[in-house]
């Protein structure tokens, strides 16, 4: 019989070789999946935090001035002790750029509380939120058990105001920033950590019960105008040649009544009244809707086609909102309202969201226009970001 050959040296040492370059190829792909994937988690973990973190603020910051109605007696002093102390008690304590304080009963429990957020300023640290209960009994700020962390890693923070004087703030604009807890050393922006911005615009309600509001509201500059009547009187001769009581209607929206007995000329002095009209309105409702960001602008330069989406709560406590629009300089886009839950079970929510199509190469500048069912109109100030070609 002819005995059978087997592998020649040669032939192992080139198939090891061969099945080495396979086993590497297949690790690196799997080590660079793997760290996608880490990073990936990273990311979204910081984005729900940031929104979370948002959304506590802007609910409670919209509670800011409501003052419990079960309070025998109103806060009269401020909390004691504190670096906003000046004695005196303001439905808004403290106004900085990285920290604000207020009074209000934020969660409707009939006390009224000081709630006070703060970044120290220093990237990577937390965002902490601080609360003292008014004791209506004693007439003093209780302990507050400390700054306790609402989001950690917050790479920046701004807090805007529309006045100077706290007595005179209406809306406040927060823009928050946060990273990922870690580096990565394969992204070279902001020293390998990857970043989130999310943009709110508050106006609580009560800090303008004093005020009159307009029947349109419209945030990008912050103002609210009520336009009144005016009265314009104009002198026109008239002759009229009559012995009974006579009606003459110009061709302005005008009547001219005289009584005469002999034939005169006479000057007759019209008045006329000219109103701007205003958009129907339920029960006198002339305040617009509540917009949130949840999901604000990106960070630039987004990248190429990528489709950026927006969110926020809008809400409207003296109405019903009717539509949310998403606007850009390249078209309008309905925001959809968002659920919870699954098929009958599923509710819905309060949020609502818009993604914006790829405009590779090009300044995107957006704003977000809610209408409740009185034609009252919000809008958020214009943001803008760039994406790549």
């Amino acid at each position: 019989m002819k005995a059978s050959k087997g592998f020649t040296l040669i032939e192992l040492i080139v198939g090891l070789a061969l099945s080495l370059i396979v086993m590497i190829a297949v690790m690196a792909t799997f080590l660079s999946q793997n760290k996608s994937y880490i990073e990936q988690s990273k990311v979204i973990e910081m984005q729900e935090s940031a929104r979370a973190a948002m959304d506590i603020m802007s609910r409670e910051m919209l509670m800011a001035g409501y003052i419990a109605e079960s309070d025998s007696d109103v806060p009269s002093v401020d909390v004691s002790g504190e670096s906003f102390t000046d004695g005196n008690a303001q439905n808004i304590e403290e106004a900085g750029t990285s920290a604000v304080t207020f009074e209000g009963d934020i969660d409707d429990d009939g006390k009224t509380e000081t709630v006070r957020y703060a970044w120290s300023g220093t990237a990577g640290d937390s965002l902490t939120r601080e609360v003292w209960e008014w004791d209506s009994t004693t007439s003093v700020w209780g302990a507050s058990g400390g700054a306790q962390a609402v989001i950690d890693y917050v790479h920046d923070m701004d807090i805007a105001y529309d006045d100077t004087n706290r007595d005179d703030i209406r809306n406040i604009t927060i823009e928050l920033t946060t990273r990922t807890r870690d580096a990565d050393p394969d992204y070279s922006d902001n020293n390998g950590y990857r970043t989130r911005t999310l943009s709110s615009l508050i106006k609580p309600r009560n800090l303008s019960l004093d005020g009159t509001a307009g029947t349109t509201t419209t945030t990008s500059g912050l103002t609210t105008t009520t336009e009144e009547p005016t009265t314009t009187t104009t002198e026109e001769p008239t002759t009229t040649t009559t012995e009974e009581p006579t009606t003459t209607t110009t061709e302005e929206p005008t009547t001219t009544t005289t009584t005469t007995t002999t034939t005169t000329t006479t000057t007759t002095t019209t008045t006329t009244s000219s109103t701007t009209e205003s958009p129907p309105t339920t029960e006198g409702d002339t305040i617009g809707p509540d917009i949130s960001l949840t999901i604000g602008n990106p960070s630039s330069p987004v990248g190429k086609n990528d489709t950026p989406q927006i969110c926020a709560i809008v809400t409207d406590v003296s109405g019903e909102v009717t539509s949310v629009e998403l606007k850009t300089n390249f078209e309008t886009i309905a925001m959809n309202q968002q659920y919870e839950g699954h098929g009958s079970w599923s509710t819905p929510t309060d949020e609502y969201c818009g993604t914006i199509p790829k405009h590779n190469g090009e300044t995107v500048t957006w704003c977000i226009e809610a209408i409740d069912d009185s034609e009252n109109i919000t809008r958020t100030p214009e943001y803008n970001y760039t994406q790549s070609n």
